[in-house]
């Protein structure tokens, strides 16, 4: 944040010059990047795109944390989880703060400490490392063990439908089809929003470059809550898109656990000015989309977004399903990026 102080207090054309820099964007000055649905020109924009993504919260590794079986670190196995944490706390981000709320401009952040204690790395948070571990073993997923992109839909959605303190609810889509009746149930008849999770998988081995352009070109699209995916056993939150690649928060950097018991505990490793990228056709096919919905207007721009598609990655369905295999979400053998997912290739 301080980086980013400095780079606003410069005049205007060194202001600009420095925030590419900072981004790693020489070169690219005429490119237009989608950051989570807002769409930027690097060369009049790119003070505002840093701004953006220093405010994007970064959820990493952790060690020295209360042990959950055993485990005091989660270094090696909990990068889905993370991801999953960090969809969720920007979600959460847009629907108590603002859609338009942005780190350095803050000047109380009393709401943004208390939202980030949801993710505190203690067994009493809701969303904390443990829970989300403990709620995977649950389904068979031992702590320790690496989630894939539908474990960890299956998990949010199995915590955060049981919370009363935020308004916020999950549906997960099966078969890459969203119900609508039973969306519609699941936020409460809209009482409360919706995170829609759409795990998918394009391909075998590798995803297809035309699918490869279909699911990050989502990005773009104002509903947009990232992607849940990354590379083998490695795994990303792909937030924006920029031409033939995919812009990503990367939770490989293991960091001392934040004790947020005290009232105001330092932000600083929650943030990041790095922007990474990668070629959008090295995804891994195993992903899952996230959008979110803050009332059947948006669910509808939604769908409007995707029947403009030739042939939609994912469909939308007026049949309630009967939600039987709730709790058959697969083990870690086959729940994995590098293993593949037992979904049908699309």
């Amino acid at each position: 944040m301080d980086k980013l102080n400095r780079i606003l207090a410069l005049p205007e054309n060194d202001r600009t010059a420095a925030a590419i820099d900072v981004l790693g964007l020489k070169g690219l000055e005429d490119w237009k990047i989608f950051v989570l649905g807002q769409e930027y020109v690097v060369r009049t924009h790119a003070p505002e795109i840093l701004a953006h993504i220093i405010s994007l919260c970064r959820l990493t590794y952790r060690s020295g944390f209360e042990a959950v079986d055993g485990f005091a670190t989660d270094a090696g196995w909990g990068c889905m989880m993370r991801t999953g944490q960090m969809a969720v706390a920007n979600c959460l981000i847009k629907l108590l703060l603002g859609s338009d709320w942005k780190l350095a401009t803050t000047t109380d952040l009393t709401a943004y400490r208390q939202l980030l204690r949801f993710f505190a790395d203690s067994p009493r948070s809701p969303l904390s490392i443990q829970n989300i571990s403990l709620t995977g073993k649950q389904l068979d997923i031992n702590v320790g063990q690496w989630f894939g992109p539908t474990t960890i839909s299956h998990v949010l959605r199995r915590i955060i439908n049981t919370m009363d303190d935020i308004p916020l609810s999950v549906y997960v889509a099966r078969d890459s089809t969203i119900s609508i009746p039973d969306l519609e149930e699941t936020s409460g008849y809209w009482s409360k929003k919706v995170l829609i999770l759409v795990p998918l998988r394009l391909g075998l081995n590798s995803i297809e470059p035309v699918l490869a352009h279909q699911a990050t070109s989502t990005l773009a699209w104002p509903n947009s809550c990232g992607i849940l995916g990354g590379k083998p056993r490695a795994s990303y939150w792909f937030v924006g898109v920029q031409g033939d690649y995919v812009l990503y928060v990367d939770p490989h950097v293991t960091q001392p656990t934040v004790d947020m018991s005290v009232a105001e505990f330092p932000l600083e490793s929650y943030h990041s000015h790095q922007l990474l990228r990668m070629k959008a056709q090295d995804l891994d096919p195993s992903l899952a989309l996230a959008f979110f919905c803050n009332d059947s207007q948006d669910l509808e721009s939604l769908k409007s977004l995707n029947s403009q598609r030739a042939t939609p990655l994912f469909t939308f369905s007026d049949t309630k399903v009967i939600d039987t295999l709730e709790d058959t979400v697969l083990s870690s053998t086959t729940d994995t990026a590098e293993c593949g997912e037992e979904w049908d290739v699309v």
